[in-house]
């Protein structure tokens, strides 16, 4: 049982998750930093400088795609969250409307 406690602790330690802490866009190179225990903004720059050398683009899209496939450390801090507190709109489904003192009457033609 000990053995299997120990296995679980582990497997949740040592995941890679992006840092709700230290974040400057979406937090990707804080969790990364966090995992491989480096600093991250060691990992930025190095980062930034090879971007700079890629002509841009391809860095830009693998940062977005880290950004999507890495889950966050906090529920409340995923990119869908944030994309949807940036619209305004924090509910998916509208508020049912509510009549009151309505009288029905019988149209006659």
């Amino acid at each position: 049982m000990g053995v299997l406690n120990l296995r679980e602790e582990r497997r949740n330690q040592r995941r890679l998750k992006r840092s709700s802490t230290d974040r400057k866009l979406a937090g990707v190179f804080g969790g990364l930093g966090h995992y491989l225990h480096v600093n991250s903004n060691f990992l930025r720059v190095a980062y930034l400088i090879l971007t700079a050398l890629t002509t841009i683009v391809p860095g830009i899209l693998i940062y977005i795609m880290l950004a999507i496939t890495i889950p966050a450390d906090n529920p409340g801090t995923d990119l869908l969250t944030i994309l949807r507190h940036l619209g305004g709109k924090t509910e998916s489904k509208p508020q049912r409307k509510e009549l009151h003192d309505v009288e029905e009457h019988d149209i006659k033609k």
